[in-house]
């Protein structure tokens, strides 16, 4: 039976309803739905309580699954309220958006809550744009670098250990880019990037 309501939701041209579908339901079939079909998931839940839990069950059943799957958070605001965003939360969010659009073909599960559905997103341009592409031994405007990095949102601190945050102490320059699991340390002599390396 389980394998056969796999076959026809991958089959269907159209919407499929199941119930009932409380509990570990849901993440049961959805890591088996996913561990078949090999093509991405999108995972719409009520709040960020059952995302967590959502995201516990279905790497239970699919522990393996855990590189693949990615949690897009809201920012529990209401939509277009004006209110400074948490910066864990934008970091995790602009994370999330990386993973997403550096993915290519390779499946994904992405389980994210109803608010941040009606929540306006940056733009895939705006944010190719502002990515930079560093060199080792190519030169680069150091001091537009720092500048674009304030605009950005970055945030400067003499010793770097969050996502989000940068750092300059004569000719070197730390940055800590979401998404990354180390912050990056480049070294400049003027304008020229002599060694790119990360640290922790």
């Amino acid at each position: 039976m389980p394998n056969q309501l796999i076959n026809e939701i991958k089959n269907a041209d159209k919407s499929v309803v199941i119930t009932p579908t409380d509990g570990s339901h849901k993440a049961w079939l959805t890591s088996q739905l996913f561990k078949n079909s090999r093509k991405s998931i999108v995972v719409i839940l009520k709040d960020t309580k059952r995302a967590l839990q959502f995201i516990e069950d279905f790497l239970f059943f699919l522990p393996e699954g855990k590189e693949q799957l990615i949690f897009f958070p809201g920012y529990h605001i209401l939509p277009f309220k004006s209110l400074s965003y948490h910066k864990e939360t934008s970091t995790n969010r602009l994370a999330a958006l990386s993973r997403i659009m550096n993915a290519g073909s390779k499946p994904l599960i992405i389980v994210t809550i109803i608010d941040t559905i009606l929540q306006k997103l940056i733009p895939q341009k705006e944010i190719n744009e502002f990515a930079e592409l560093i060199i080792a031994n190519e030169e680069i405007d150091r001091d537009g670098l720092v500048l674009k990095l304030e605009s950005g949102g970055y945030t400067k601190t003499s010793l770097v250990e969050d996502p989000g945050e940068y750092s300059v102490r004569g000719g070197i320059l730390d940055i800590f880019s979401p998404g990354d699991t180390y912050p990056v340390r480049i070294e400049f002599f003027g304008d020229l990037a002599e060694s790119i390396r990360t640290f922790s």
